[in-house]
């Protein structure tokens, strides 16, 4: 088994009592996925679900097990539920009691108490007979769910009608309407877009179990559960994560862990359903999840967390709370329409040290607020280093809340970054600033490496290379270029003309520039210039001209010769000016800045993605060393995502809900060069490996130079592997933004690149005595391999006037 969340320990639990004998392969060094728990002076957080509903789950399942719930778990029960504070001042007390709620309601909408008990009663009917006749059953093939008995139960229970619709024919006052609505935002759904079906949640509240909460916190339950897999007889291993499923004959036939194959009778793996067909199946399963049905996939709200430990009592709270906007319904809109962060923002606030004291010091509170927002791909910077929420600070019904530096740093379990790799953008796996720190970042963005300490700098200039040009390492822009000398280069001698063709100079036509440029991707990109030529010529165009400017400037601080770092510098600070000086019309003789800038001005690349890619070219003048991977993803920022940015333009992709996965493909085929080129780049004087990674498997920098391949370079570079392959996975979910006839290209790019990181492994890891590449019969076998998949593509891009602008 794959994945010690709750469903993978729960599967575990009826298989082991059923007979079989469990593995359950777990990369965190805790069981519980998204359910976790931070730790520090006194406080006790629950870093994943807050709610527990329907125990009667838990009590069946320990019952199978032979077992009582209650002999491992010590359930409270929850008598006033929550309390719903209102925009308008006003505040609703959601009771246990039916009598008491009753009491409240009337309150509030006077005469509603029929209405309510009809409302009870619809929710009751779509309770149950959503339970029995879709939750608990399984769908293995369409026809077992599209059969005349199940639409006769959709009918029966309006289960597809609109929501908020639905509940607004038992309230008349906007405050009931709100209170029995706001429970789909438990699922990151809008009630105003979700089904009605989901009046089950306030019912199960209200009617059926109500809301408990396990003494500890809830991760009490994860611990529970995997306490009783274990006396069950189930192994357990932890730091062990899984990288790919072993298929056969179209059978799973066993799991590859840490670089072991190990041989399994049956195989369940309980992770994301795009995640697990992406990288463990490795795109076996593509026919179960079509990319261009997952290119139109809406997502869930993600949310901004704070964990709060006060030395006082906030007063005011019960366990659970919720906060609404004054402007309900925009609040909705700004998060799943607009995407963009509610000005006037609803939220969450669990107070688990009012049921359990022991969750905080004495006197003290520990407090979680979740505010949602829009997932990761809407119209939000979140790589500022903060969320910016409006407001001047939290506010509490007992006043503001202030922070206490003498409480010490907080130990966190292994949530947040063990979930970091392993889910979709939006898919409840918390904020995270941009896409390029989904398999490894924690919620801040990094800081820049000039203003930190730990930054190694360069003292000297690169060694020279051994001859000829270097594969690209830097994503789409490739690696070090030979080209052709201008003002540009700070008479650098570094030349325009890398394919050796007549010297470039200003009297060149506009599209004797573009073939320069097409020149200079064919003699040094293979991999790329191959996809680029599936692009129609106008496109095409486009590219040469991206890869070229890229390929250039790269090539100022990869040149092996004459430039010192400070004159390196100084020529990268010529070029930026030089080509925002093209962009924005003026004169240039530089024919590669010709180029590009007709292309940015007609794609519309923004100034401000040139600079950031100019940026990271100047940090290889200085930084040859990375400590963490989030020091890396500073540089990889700009000499990578925002390439992927660049080229949607360049696409003709107009949803902007495309950047974050381009980040990502970008910044994937980067971290792919970045090991092929091991060898090559400490040629260089640079490491791009982290630091922190090689420390991680006892691997000393000095090694790579003198390439060492042994069990611990191997365990580095899979760690690293699937690292690029998490990224590729996020770029595969935005591959539906790509007009028809354009994305067939960047498909084929994608596979050759990730077929890279199959030859390194095919291997065995020696990247040092011979380049892994993809040979010519190879890249038609995976081009004609994305064909077969996306024949569409194929017949739009022979007509591309029919091309559509989206997906």
């Amino acid at each position: 088994m794959v994945g010690a969340g709750l469903g993978g320990l729960s599967c575990a639990v009826r298989l082991q009592r059923m007979g079989f004998e469990v593995h359950l392969f777990e990369k965190n060094p805790e069981p519980g996925g998204r359910m976790g728990r931070i730790e520090g002076g006194g406080f006790v957080f629950d870093t994943g679900p807050t709610l527990l509903l329907m125990t009667d789950v838990y009590r069946e399942l320990f019952r199978f097990a032979g077992r009582r719930l209650e002999d491992y778990l010590d359930l409270v029960p929850l008598d006033g539920d929550y309390r719903i504070h209102f925009g308008d001042g006003g505040a609703l007390t959601m009771r246990r009691s039916l009598p008491e709620l009753v009491l409240e309601l009337e309150r509030l909408e006077p005469g509603v108490t029929p209405r309510f008990y009809r409302f009870l009663e619809s929710a009751a009917l779509k309770y149950r007979l959503g339970r029995g006749g879709f939750v608990e059953r399984d769908f293995e093939r369409a026809r077992d769910f599209f059969n005349l008995h199940n639409l006769w139960l959709l009918l029966r229970t309006g289960a597809l009608a609109n929501y908020y619709r639905s509940v607004s024919r038992y309230f008349r006052t906007e405050h009931l309407r709100q209170a029995f609505s706001l429970q789909t935002m438990y699922l990151g759904l809008s009630p105003f877009e979700a089904p009605a079906v989901y009046a089950l949640l306030p019912y199960t509240e209200l009617a059926e179990d109500g809301l408990w909460f396990p003494r500890g916190g809830m991760y009490s339950l994860a611990e529970a559960l995997t306490r009783l897999a274990l006396e069950l007889g189930a192994r357990i291993h932890l730091r062990s994560p899984v990288e790919r499923v072993l298929v056969s004959k179209g059978r799973a036939r066993g799991l590859r862990v840490d670089g072991e194959d190990l041989p399994f009778d049956a195989v369940v793996v309980n992770a994301d359903l795009p995640y697990a067909y992406r990288v463990l199946l490795g795109g076996a399963a593509d026919g179960d999840f079509r990319l261009r049905r997952r290119g139109r996939l809406r997502y869930t709200a993600s949310a901004y967390m704070l964990y709060l430990g006060l030395g006082t009592r906030a007063e005011g709270l019960l366990h659970h709370n919720f906060f609404l906007s004054a402007r309900y319904r925009k609040n909705f809109e700004d998060i799943f329409a607009r995407r963009v962060l509610p000005e006037d923002p609803s939220f969450y606030v669990a107070a688990p040290s009012r049921t359990d004291p022991g969750m905080a010091p004495e006197g003290g509170e520990s407090l979680l607020v979740l505010v949602p927002v829009p997932h990761l791909g809407g119209e939000v910077d979140w790589g500022a280093g903060g969320v910016g929420l409006p407001g001047e600070g939290v506010q509490a019904p007992g006043g503001t809340l202030r922070g206490r530096a003498e409480l010490g740093p907080l130990r966190a379990g292994p949530d947040p970054r063990g979930l970091a790799g392993g889910v979709q953008p939006g898919a409840g796996c918390g904020l995270r600033a941009r896409a390029r720190h989904l398999p490894g970042g924690l919620l801040q963005a990094p800081a820049r490496l000039p203003e930190r300490g730990r930054a190694v700098l360069r003292g000297g200039q690169h060694p020279p290379r051994d001859g000829g040009a270097a594969g690209g390492h830097r994503g789409q822009a490739g690696g070090g270029a030979d080209g052709t000398g201008s003002s540009a280069a700070g008479g650098g001698g570094v030349r325009v003309d890398p394919a050796g063709s007549a010297l470039a100079d200003g009297g060149l036509s506009l599209e004797g520039c573009y073939r320069l440029c097409r020149n200079i991707q064919r003699a040094h990109s293979r991999t790329y210039y191959f996809s680029t030529r599936l692009l129609e010529q106008e496109v095409r165009r486009g590219v040469h001209a991206l890869y070229a400017f890229m390929r250039y400037a790269d090539e100022i601080v990869d040149n092996p010769g004459t430039l010192p770092p400070n004159g390196q510098l100084a020529a990268l600070e010529d070029l930026e000016e030089e080509t925002l000086a093209a962009l924005g019309g003026g004169p240039t003789e530089n024919p590669v800045l010709r180029a590009f800038a007709d292309t940015a001005r007609r794609c519309g690349i923004e100034e401000r993605h040139i600079r950031s890619f100019m940026r990271s070219m100047k940090m290889d003048t200085s930084v040859t060393r990375y400590p963490t991977y989030r020091d890396l993803e500073e540089y990889t920022h700009g000499s990578a995502a925002v390439v992927g940015i660049m080229m949607c333009r360049v696409l003709g992709v107009e949803d902007v809900r495309a950047y974050p996965h381009a980040e990502a493909l970008g910044t994937a085929m980067q971290l792919t060069n970045f090991l092929r080129d091991i060898a090559e780049d400490w040629r260089r004087g640079r490491v791009y490996l982290p630091l922190e990674d090689l420390e991680r498997f006892g691997y000393k920098p000095g090694e790579l130079g003198e390439g060492v391949v042994d069990e611990r370079f191997a365990g580095l570079m899979r760690f690293e592997i699937l690292r690029a392959r998490r990224l590729y996975a996020v770029a595969d979910e935005g591959m539906g933004y790509i007009p028809r006839g354009r994305r067939y290209a960047v498909l084929v790019a994608r596979e050759l690149y990730a077929a890279i990181l199959d030859r390194i492994e095919e291997s065995g890891y020696d990247v040092f005595s011979r380049r892994a590449e993809t040979s010519w019969p190879q890249k038609l076998t995976l081009a004609a391999g994305c064909a077969l998949r996306e024949p569409g593509e194929i017949l739009s891009g022979l007509c591309p006037a029919r091309i559509a602008t989206g997906s």
